[in-house]
């Protein structure tokens, strides 16, 4: 989803990595914070409701967010929806 090698990903999950601002896998990982940031808000930390909500079709999406958000727009589209949901205008 950021763009990244599996060797490099390792990097980052092991701290010799980091994303460079204004990077574009640093952008894409501002969105996937936001999304997960607007799922834990909404669903109070459940990591398995979490991960039910990403797994299950949404309608409104027109498809299962986990596979959605494989895609910028995908992304964009579950991060927004997620904020909605969390703080209902």
């Amino acid at each position: 989803m950021l763009g990244l090698s599996a060797p490099t990903v390792s990097r980052l999950r092991s701290g010799g990595y980091r994303l460079e601002p204004g990077s574009k896998p640093f952008e894409l990982g501002q969105l996937l914070v936001r999304l997960f940031r607007s799922l834990d808000g909404w669903l109070g930390g459940d990591d398995a409701a979490a991960r039910s909500w990403l797994s299950t079709l949404n309608l409104d999406l027109g498809g299962r967010p986990i596979d959605l958000i494989a895609g910028v727009r995908g992304l964009v589209l579950v991060g927004d929806y997620a904020d909605g949901l969390r703080a209902p205008v």
